[in-house]
């Protein structure tokens, strides 16, 4: 949307070729971020998605306009995707018996869909009511609490969950 605005008529042309950049980064990266980051937590890993995610966010506020930043923003986005994607359904199967591993990933999916759609709908609202900025605001404060939250779930997860901790240890 701040696309279009900034860039008129250009800014579907710009998105598009800044998305090209997202298949990309996706087909390079993973390989090599599942390979460097294998000794971390998924928690761990998905706490770094959710920060670079944030990162991205950020800089593409603080770089409006500046259509080569826009390649940048959309690669250290996409880091935090992939370190999330690679991270969520591990996390998930390594906690539940797997005679429900295809149940449970099936409604995490729906469930996560659901929530996402939905709060897309919600920030394109914001975004037709308050304008970009306040939406901005809204979209990096939602991240920061996801943060606080994957710690939080993070230092629960250590004490519920040692053994899979100390399996880890123990093969590194």
């Amino acid at each position: 949307l701040d696309m279009g605005k900034i860039h008129g008529d250009q800014g579907a042309l710009i998105y598009g070729s800044v998305t090209s950049i997202n298949c990309l980064t996706v087909v390079l990266f993973t390989p090599l971020i599942t390979k460097l980051f294998r000794k971390k937590s998924d928690l761990e890993r998905i706490e770094n998605g959710i920060f670079l995610v944030l990162a991205g966010y950020g800089l593409f506020v603080l770089c409006k306009g500046f259509i080569p930043a826009y390649y940048l923003v959309m690669t250290i986005f996409t880091w935090g995707e992939i370190f999330v994607t690679i991270s969520m359904d591990s996390y998930i199967t390594q906690r539940i018996p797997s005679s429900h591993t295809g149940r449970i990933i099936s409604l995490s999916n729906i469930l996560q869909g659901f929530a996402t759609g939905s709060y897309q709908m919600g920030i394109g609202f914001l975004y037709d009511h308050d304008g970009s900025t306040f939406t901005w605001i809204v979209i990096i404060l939602t991240g920061l609490i996801s943060l606080v939250l994957i710690n939080f779930i993070r230092l629960r997860d250590r004490k519920k969950y040692a053994g899979i901790y100390e399996r880890r240890h123990a093969a590194d």
